[in-house]
């Protein structure tokens, strides 16, 4: 059987060269700006948004580290029944 390989062709964005992907952005950033649409971060709402940001990861981190040790108490149950 012979393996067919499949290449996936490029299309939208992926076609256009990385400097022609960023010069479009960038037009649409000075479009955006100009309309007035815009925003610009200030330095209070950028601590704000690092400080939620960094909570959630925390809180993440603690849930996995108590799903971890829940499962190594029952792994240990198991293996203290089967000796």
């Amino acid at each position: 059987m012979d393996a067919e390989v499949k290449v996936k062709k490029k299309c939208g964005f992926n076609v256009i060269s990385k400097e022609r992907r960023i010069e479009i952005s960038t037009l649409g950033g000075i479009a955006v700006q100009a309309q007035g649409k815009g925003h610009k971060w200030t330095v209070c709402e950028a601590q704000q948004a690092g400080r939620i940001g960094g909570k959630v990861t925390q809180d993440q981190r603690r849930e996995i580290k108590e799903v971890r040790k829940a499962l190594a108490d029952i792994e240990n149950e198991i293996n203290m029944k089967n000796g």
